[in-house]
C-alpha cells in the first residue's frame, strides 16, 4: 500500500477567507429562504461530495464536503460563498457560513482557448462542522459573485460504531457547532522537556493527496494535546511533507504565535501538486533520515524527538547502512502514529525509522489513547539526561542512498 500521488499541470487549492461560522441573526432568514426556494439547475459548475462522519481525537463527529471545481469556468470570479444547513431530526435547522478566496488564473493564460480546453485545471476548497449522535439533513449551498449556484442534499446518520460504544462523545445528540479551530497557549516549564516535534503534514486517507480542513483539524488537534500535556523547557517544531519531499515549517522557538503560523502554513499546502523528483525512489526515506540526522548532529539535542502524524508511506524503509550516519547519544525518539477511519494498524516509513532508532511507536486511535502514549512517554524521559555534544560535528552522510534527496 502507497500514497497515491496526482501529477497535474497546474493546481490551486482555494484558502478560506474566513473560518466557517454561525449564519449572523440578522441574515438568518434571508440565507434560510435561499434553501426553501425552489430548486434551480446548477449553473456553477462543480462537484460537491460529502465525507464522514468521522470521530476525531477531540470525540467529535466531523462531516465535512469537498468542493471540485474547473478553474476556467472562474476566470471572473474572485470568491465563493458556502451555506450550509444542518437539520437535526425534529429540531430546527443550524445555519453555517464561510467565504473562499479563489485563486488568480495566471494572466498569460486568461482567455485563452487553451486554458478553456484544459481539463485539469482544477482547484478543491473544503469545510466541516461537529455533531452529536442522531439523524441530521445535510444541505450545501454555493454561490459565487456571478449569482452562479451549486447545491447538493444528503440524509446523514450518526452513530458510534462497536470499537466506539465505550467513548462518550463530548457533543450532545442532536446538536450542531462549527469545528472550533484549535489553539496553544504557548506555556513552557523552566523545568519541562527540550522537545523535538517533527510533524508528518499528511493526511488522514492514505489515497488522498491534498490536505482537506479536516486533516488540518487533526494535524492541529493532536499537536495541541500533545504541548498542553507535557511540559516544555522548550519546542523546536519541523512540519514536512512526505508527498513534496520538503519540510513546509520550521521554527527552533515554537510558540503560541508560530502555532498559529503552522496553521497557516498547513492552509496553504498544496498536496496535489508533486515534484518529479519527490517520485525518485527512496526520496521519502531520505528526508526521514535527514531530518534525524540533523536532530543527532545538535550540540545541544533534545530530550526526546517525536513524530507525530498519520500513518502513510507504507512502501518505504531506510537501509540498515544509511543508520550508521546516526549517533543518538542517548536520545529518545518517538512515533504518535495515529490511524482515524483506517483498516488495519499497517507500519508505515516512519514506524520503521523509529524502531530502527530503538525508539517507541504508539499507535493511537482516540484522544485517550493520545493521553497515555504521552504519560508513558513521561515516565520515561527526564529533563537533561541528553548530553551535550563537543564542538566536532558528525560527518556529513554520503553515498549513493542520499543523492536524490541531496539534489533537490
Amino acid at each position: 500500500m502507497c500514497r497515491r500521488l496526482t501529477l497535474v499541470f497546474w493546481l490551486a487549492c482555494v484558502a478560506p477567507a474566513t473560518a466557517q461560522s454561525p449564519v449572523p441573526s440578522e441574515g438568518y432568514i434571508v440565507f434560510n429562504q435561499m434553501f426553501e426556494a425552489p430548486p434551480v439547475p446548477n449553473s456553477l459548475q462543480c462537484t460537491t461530495a460529502l465525507r464522514g462522519p468521522l470521530l476525531d481525537l477531540a470525540f467529535r463527529f466531523n462531516i465535512g464536503y469537498r468542493v471540485t471545481c474547473h478553474l476556467p469556468d472562474f476566470q471572473t470570479t474572485t470568491a465563493i460563498r458556502a451555506f450550509t444547513r444542518v437539520t437535526p431530526h425534529g429540531a430546527e435547522p443550524v445555519l453555517l457560513w464561510e467565504t473562499y478566496a479563489l485563486p488568480q488564473v495566471p494572466a498569460e493564460m486568461q482567455g485563452t482557448d487553451s486554458l478553456r480546453r484544459k481539463k485539469d485545471l482544477e482547484f478543491w476548497l473544503s469545510g466541516s462542522f461537529s455533531v452529536g449522535e442522531g439523524d441530521y439533513r445535510v444541505e450545501v449551498l454555493l454561490a459565487d459573485n456571478m449569482e452562479r449556484r451549486s447545491f447538493r442534499r444528503w440524509d446523514v446518520h450518526v452513530a458510534r460504531k462497536h470499537k466506539e460504544e465505550t467513548i462518550s462523545p463530548t457533543i450532545a445528540p442532536g446538536t450542531v457547532s462549527p469545528t472550533v479551530a484549535v489553539h496553544w497557549d504557548g506555556k513552557l516549564s523552566k523545568t519541562g522537556l527540550r522537545l523535538t516535534i517533527l510533524l508528518d503534514a499528511a493526511t488522514v486517507n492514505p489515497n488522498e493527496t491534498r490536505l482537506y480542513v479536516w486533516d488540518r483539524a487533526v494535524l492541529l488537534e493532536s499537536l495541541a494535546s500533545l504541548l498542553r500535556q507535557t511540559p516544555c523547557k522548550s519546542v523546536r517544531l519541523v512540519a514536512f511533507s512526505l508527498d513534496q519531499q520538503k519540510e513546509i515549517f520550521r521554527q527552533d522557538k515554537f510558540d503560541a504565535r508560530a502555532f498559529s503560523d503552522l496553521g497557516d502554513a498547513l492552509r496553504q499546502l498544496e498536496l496535489g501538486t508533486v515534484s518529479y523528483k519527490a517520485l525518485q525512489k527512496g526520496a521519502s526515506a531520505a528526508l526521514l533520515l535527514d531530518l534525524a540526522r540533523k536532530e543527532t548532529a545538535l550540540k545541544e539535542p533534545s530530550d526526546a524527538v517525536i513524530f507525530i502524524g498519520p500513518s502513510s508511506h507504507f512502501d518505504e524503509q531506510i537501509p540498515k547502512a544509511s543508520l550508521a550516519t546516526l549517533e543518538k547519544g542517548g536520545m529518545h525518539f518517538y512515533y504518535f502514529e495515529y490511524f482515524v477511519g483506517l483498516q488495519g494498524d499497517f507500519p508505515d516509513a516512519i514506524d520503521h525509522l523509529t524502531r530502527d532508532l530503538h525508539g517507541t511507536v504508539f499507535k493511537i486511535h482516540s484522544a485517550a489513547e493520545l493521553g497515555i502514549a504521552i504519560q508513558k512517554m513521561l515516565t520515561e524521559v527526564k529533563p537533561g539526561e541528553v548530553e551535550k555534544k563537543p564542538d566536532s560535528l558528525i560527518p556529513e552522510p554520503s553515498g549513493p542512498f542520499w543523492r536524490p534527496f541531496q539534489q533537490q
